[in-house]
């Protein structure tokens, strides 16, 4: 650990492993840095072990932003220049410092939604879930282009406020929000799995539909009530009666 404080400091962050004998694979998997069985990628990542960095361990979110700065800052020092991974999104909105404010205030003027991912390209967890966001904003351009895909890289910036609130909260990368104009500007956090049937089905669930479905749930569920009443009430009556 670099010595920087956070939660994680009072937590393990020693590699976890799967059980003995499990082999690396194409299946999101990688061996642990010293001949470890295999490993989750994202459990690097839960152990605060950063792609990239061996087996050093860091320790919470505002520490991988402190070891970006470091990383840039060294580049430049040494006169080399710093380079971010590439994580390709065909049709997402790029946010930065400029445009962020006015694109999430005002992108309901034209009656759509945005979904906005902060993130880190140096995050393993959050290059891992580029392809499924890729594809997300990809079907969303097909099928709802007024839902907008959006994308704020947190080690570039501090993530602006909106009409001078505090609205969205990153504790870890990558976080999904979703920013919704009517009856009233509000903003949701997605608390789903992130792939991509689950995205999509939180996205595009009408909420007027999602009333009606509940609400056919909940008849449903008081007429087979009634019917267990009824069918109870006949095997508990005295014979001949």
């Amino acid at each position: 650990d670099k010595g920087y404080t956070s939660l994680g400091d009072t937590m393990t962050t020693g590699l976890p492993k799967s059980k003995p004998g499990t082999a690396a694979d194409n299946n999101g998997l990688a061996a642990g840095n010293n001949g470890d069985a295999a490993v989750a990628v994202d459990a690097f990542e839960r152990s605060g072990r950063f792609i990239g960095m061996g087996t050093n361990n860091e320790c919470g979110l505002h520490s991988h932003i402190q070891k970006v700065k470091e990383q840039k800052q060294h580049a430049l020092d040494a006169g080399e220049e710093f380079t971010a991974p590439t994580l390709p999104c065909d049709h997402c909105v790029e946010l930065n410092l400029d445009n962020f404010e006015h694109h999430i205030a005002n992108q309901g003027g034209v009656g759509g939604e945005v979904l906005v991912e902060f993130y880190s390209p140096y995050c393993g967890a959050c290059q891992d879930f580029a392809p499924t966001l890729n594809r997300v904003a990809n079907r969303l351009a097909e099928v709802d282009p007024l839902v907008q895909v959006a994308r704020f890289d947190i080690t570039e910036h501090e993530i602006p406020n909106v009409n001078g609130e505090e609205l969205f909260k990153v504790d870890s990368t990558p976080t999904l929000y979703r920013v919704r104009y009517t009856p009233q500007f509000h903003v949701d956090l997605y608390e789903g799995q992130h792939d991509f049937k689950s995205i999509m089905r939180w996205l595009t669930l009408d909420p007027k539909v999602e009333a009606a479905v509940q609400s056919k749930v909940d008849m449903l569920g008081k007429r087979e009530d009634k019917k267990w009443r009824r069918k109870r009430h006949r095997s508990v009556r005295k014979p001949g009666h």
